[in-house]
């Protein structure tokens, strides 16, 4: 198999492909059926160089399958046109604009093909619902949150309490679940498919017996994970959310994440960037916020509400592998100087003096482990050293004494919504099954070996 083909979502060929068939006037029936064609010559490349659907892990309950590869949608052929510079970035934003207008004139999927309903649980490659398997937009979204939540708000919570949200979006969803339970009319049938999703959707999640066997840290976690995937579900299925659901659909598009070799972003990293880090506005609001906000506005147990924050307000960050400890590995974020004692859930023990890129979750309560939640990126062919020169350059415009404020801004955010994850699809080198190899730096294109530069 040739260097860097197990990595690959388009080969050089279908690329070719495209660039031959695409012309200005190709209309959108046109361009699906190219992709349905190209989707089918990928299997074949994929087969003939015996290419298998990679080990993935579901971002909700925890359970691997093997993944089998997404179709090429039509924003993905859009996307390669752009990146390839067959069209110009006018030009691709023009036709992206259209695409969006002529997709929701004639209810086409992705793909543009005839959509159709899929339903609330789907056994597909994974265990559980795909991200972009969306709910109806209507109430019954609002109904199934409610029932999803454990326990009604608080008394104190009248319908005089000041609205309490971080930002547009949370103060719209809690606007609109006050709405709903105001009416004079009960819409029964609502209510009753409302109870039906919230059941679907609670039946793949895991409970605390389940996870009795793992680490108590990381079991404390998924059940955490777990429930914010499922109160993500409702609310992104709300018009309110739009405005940060297709910015995530958007990525999804072009990423495609599923982990090595269909992508080096693992569906693990992509529902935490895209859920608890992607701020479209900048304001620092994201989907978990957003919905934690309408969660604590209906209630629920107020540990699982806490546990779910964390992860919220949870980033990635540079630690410097300090040593191991039994089945631990001791981490030091670079900056911060934080230290924790390690349960790494993919597995990975690595080495005294790595550098990794990972998310760590504190000890959810005193006495346990911290959590590398997600597959651990190592940063090869670079040291301390090298990153903490970028870190110096990264943060130059700051006095070195709000580094340590300003650091985890950059990690969460970036210096755009894409930064990291564009970083991570730029920067792959290898993997194995508990952990992905990446190199270079955010700021030098040239070191990147993914880079347009490089490409």
């Amino acid at each position: 198999m040739p260097a860097g083909d197990a990595q690959r979502v388009w080969f050089p060929e279908m690329i070719d492909e495209l660039r031959l068939a695409w012309s200005a006037d190709m209309t959108w029936d046109e361009l699906a059926e190219f992709c349905s064609r190209i989707t089918q010559a990928r299997k074949e490349i994929r087969h003939s160089r015996g290419i298998r659907p990679p080990l993935t892990r579901c971002p909700r309950c925890g359970e691997q399958s093997r993944s089998e590869l997404k179709g090429v949608s039509i924003r993905s052929a859009l996307y390669v046109l752009k990146n390839h510079d067959i069209v110009t970035e006018a030009e691709f934003k023009a036709l992206d604009k259209s695409w969006k207008e002529h997709r929701a004139k004639t209810a086409l999927d992705a793909y543009g093909q005839p959509s159709e309903p899929a339903p609330a649980n789907v056994k597909g490659s994974g265990c559980c619902t795909s991200a972009s398997d969306r709910l109806s937009l209507d109430r019954r979204s609002l109904v199934a949150l409610s029932t999803t939540a454990t326990q009604p708000p608080p008394p104190t919570q009248s319908k005089q309490t000041a609205i309490k949200a971080r930002g547009p979006v949370g103060k719209k969803l809690i606007q609109a679940i006050r709405r709903e339970r105001s009416k004079k009319v009960v819409n029964f049938s609502a209510i009753a498919e409302g109870d039906r999703l919230a059941r679907v959707l609670q039946e793949g999640a895991a409970s605390r017996e389940d996870h009795a066997d793992h680490d108590p840290s990381h079991g404390w976690y998924v059940i955490a994970q777990q429930q914010l995937s499922i109160f993500v579900e409702h609310t992104g299925a709300m018009r309110q959310t739009l405005c940060l659901t297709d910015p995530i659909n958007d990525a999804e598009d072009e990423y495609m994440p599923a982990g090595p070799p269909i992508s080096p972003l693992t569906a693990s990293y992509f529902f935490y960037w895209s859920v608890c880090d992607l701020s479209p506005s900048g304001d620092g609001e994201t989907l978990a916020t957003a919905t934690l906000d309408l969660v604590r506005a209906v209630g629920t147990d107020p540990h699982l509400l806490a546990a779910m924050e964390t992860l919220e307000s949870s980033r990635m960050g540079l630690w410097e592998h300090r040593g191991n400890d039994g089945d631990r590995v001791i981490l030091r974020e670079l900056v911060t100087d934080v230290e924790h004692r390690c349960h790494v859930a993919s597995g990975y023990r690595g080495r005294k003096g790595e550098i990794w890129f990972a998310r760590v979750l504190p000890p959810p309560i005193e006495g346990l482990d911290a959590v590398v939640i997600t597959t651990p990126y190592l940063l090869i062919r670079s040291s301390r050293t090298h990153w903490i020169a970028y870190l110096d350059r990264a943060l130059a415009a700051y006095p070195g004494d709000k580094h340590k404020q300003v650091y985890p801004l950059l990690m969460k955010y970036g210096e755009n919504p894409r930064y990291w994850p564009e970083y991570v699809f730029e920067a792959y080198v290898n993997h194995e099954s508990d952990v992905v190899y990446l190199t270079g730096f955010p700021d030098i294109e040239a070191s990147r070996p993914h880079s347009r530069l490089n490409s």
